[in-house]
């Protein structure tokens, strides 16, 4: 397995950015802002000036939160490309959350639940189990000390879940896997445990398990990724769907920040500002 440090914070960290520090000609796909180096590091890509793909003041409904609509593009445009493009997710289909308190799991918790799923999610203590239960989720599991396998198979009569998203990787993949259901689903979207898994050939021939796993990043300048992303920046200001904003820091204090979010593993995002 490999060792990546750095995903222990860049799962959490977003940045607002001033219109005025946009450069007039954008690129049109992630590929060409990669080579263009606009995005910097981790915490850029979410904000990488792909043309439409641009949260600015203008494009969101007014008497919003910026901070709030900040969250949107990412969070919860990864969250629905997974449940719905990657993860073919129908009403009455049970979902399992690997990594559930982060901000694409908050967001999965939402979506799913609204799509008539019923949701059993991880998260690192009962705090945040509880605060996601009043979001939509139907089932905690303590990722660190839980057994996600056994407590999955209890809730399911045995029959395991339809679907699994992972966000976390790390040493608790093998019992995610095995919590899915013959002819399942698994979406492989986040390692924020910073551990790469280890999926072997042989559990998927003999699960005959579905897996998907894809980078929002290189989609988000397509036109149909923006007119999704619109509509869920209505339902967010709609209140029909919420990002906890858990805390915000200056751009300045990045490294602060970074500390902060490994040290404490706030519920839902953490948000730089200019």
């Amino acid at each position: 397995m490999i060792d990546f440090p750095w995903m222990k914070c860049a799962r959490l960290i977003f940045a607002i950015v001033s219109t005025t520090n946009i450069p007039k000609s954008l690129p049109q796909s992630f590929e060409e802002a990669s080579e263009q180096k606009y995005q910097g590091g981790h915490f850029w890509t979410p904000i990488t000036p792909i043309q439409g793909s641009i949260l600015h003041a203008g494009s969101h409904p007014a008497g919003t939160d910026l901070k709030a609509m900040s969250t949107v593009p990412v969070a919860f445009g990864t969250a629905h490309q997974a449940l719905f493009e990657y993860g073919q997710l129908r009403s009455g289909e049970t979902l399992l959350i690997h990594g559930a308190s982060g901000g694409v799991g908050i967001a999965l918790v939402q979506i799913a639940k609204r799509a008539g799923a019923r949701v059993i999610g991880t998260a690192s203590s009962p705090e945040k189990i509880a605060a996601l239960k009043t979001l939509g989720l139907d089932i905690g599991i303590d990722g660190r000390t839980g057994d996600i396998r056994a407590e999955t198979l209890a809730a399911t009569r045995g029959y395991g879940v339809d679907l699994a998203i992972d966000l976390v990787g790390g040493p608790k993949f093998s019992d995610l896997f095995a919590a899915i259901r013959p002819r399942g689903r698994l979406v492989m979207v986040g390692m924020a445990s910073g551990v790469q898994p280890t999926l072997d050939p042989a559990a998927i021939r003999q699960s005959a398990v579905t897996v998907t796993g894809f980078i929002f990043g290189k989609v988000m300048h397509l036109p149909e990724i923006g007119q999704m992303i619109s509509g869920l920046l209505s339902d967010v200001a709609a209140g029909e769907l919420v990002m906890p904003v858990e805390k915000t820091f200056r751009l300045s204090e990045a490294a602060a920040a970074h500390r902060h979010v490994e040290d404490n593993r706030p519920f839902g995002k953490v948000v730089l500002i200019p």
